[in-house]
């Protein structure tokens, strides 16, 4: 394992709106935030001329038929599985618990082991708050790609475990 330490600004690994595609407004799809009776799970690689950004779009299941799509940033370097911005959070709070240890969590209902049969579907997803530096985006970290089992190709990237909505 190599681990490389960079000594630059911290400035520099902000989330800026060029790391978003250019119809993307305030760092969100427009169709953001705009309940839906659809389940949305796209997967864009955003190709920039000196750095990458893979974005996951997924829905937050809220009721039987109704779909609140987001957008999360992939970072490894976030050790958790979700962070969530205070806008989202509000718009999903009926879905968010809290554990004996104060933790918040999302129960995953569209699993992989639910499509093959296996499992009961009640995997927690823990759930953070966005750094201050990023008030208004949503981010998948580490755990939650590993658990996705997160995969790059020449074209952009894949998860071995797909899931239609949280």
């Amino acid at each position: 394992m190599l681990m490389i330490n960079d000594d630059d600004d911290e400035t520099s690994l902000l989330l800026h709106k060029s790391d978003y595609p250019s119809y993307y407004i305030n760092y969100s799809h427009p169709t953001d935030y705009i309940n839906s009776t659809i389940p949305i799970s796209e997967l864009i690689f955003h190709k920039k001329k000196n750095h990458n950004r893979l974005l996951f779009r997924i829905s937050i299941k809220l009721d039987n038929n109704i779909f609140l799509p987001i957008t999360l940033v992939s970072d490894t370097g976030a050790p958790s599985y979700l962070y969530l911005c205070e806008k989202t959070k509000n718009l999903i709070k009926n879905r968010i618990k809290i554990d004996e240890f104060e933790t918040e969590y999302l129960i995953l209902l569209s699993s992989p082991s639910q499509k093959e049969g296996k499992g009961d579907g009640n995997k927690k997803i823990p759930i953070n708050d966005t750094p201050v530096n990023h008030p208004n985006i949503n981010i998948i970290g580490l755990r939650f790609l590993q658990y996705l089992q997160l995969y790059l190709t020449e074209e952009g990237f894949d998860f071995r475990n797909k899931i239609e909505y949280i």
